[in-house]
């Protein structure tokens, strides 16, 4: 176990077998923690329990090593810390500003991205 992503950690019972409505409070400081399970033939998966299934933890990636694994993991404690302080509007806002977001070319054919308009619908 390192200090901040824990390695094949004691969960608790049923952890990967009960729907997330209906969690014990014995699982409720694994919510967006990120930790690893080894596997036999030496690799890790990285899995954290963010809603992803209705009733385990996600699978949120496969890594040869354990650096890579643990990269990885710290990577994806940092986004879920931005995440979970994010305003939900204002996470809302930047989606949707994401998801509109036009790549188009310049005059002189550069590549360039812009807000979407009513004329870039077509039905």
């Amino acid at each position: 176990m390192t200090e901040e992503i824990p390695i094949d950690p004691q969960l608790p019972e049923d952890f990967d077998a009960t729907p997330n409505g209906q969690r014990p409070q014995d699982h409720q400081a694994w919510w967006f923690r990120p930790y690893l399970v080894s596997h036999s033939n030496g690799s890790y998966f990285l899995r954290c329990l963010d809603g992803g299934a209705w009733d385990r933890s996600t699978n949120k990636g496969r890594f040869a090593t354990l650096p890579e694994a643990l990269q990885a993991a710290r990577e994806l404690t940092a986004a879920y810390q931005v995440y979970r302080s994010m305003d939900l509007r204002e996470a809302h806002r930047q989606l949707w500003q994401k998801a509109t977001m036009v790549i188009d070319t310049d005059a002189e054919g550069n590549i360039i991205t812009r807000p979407a308009t009513l004329d870039d619908i077509r039905i």
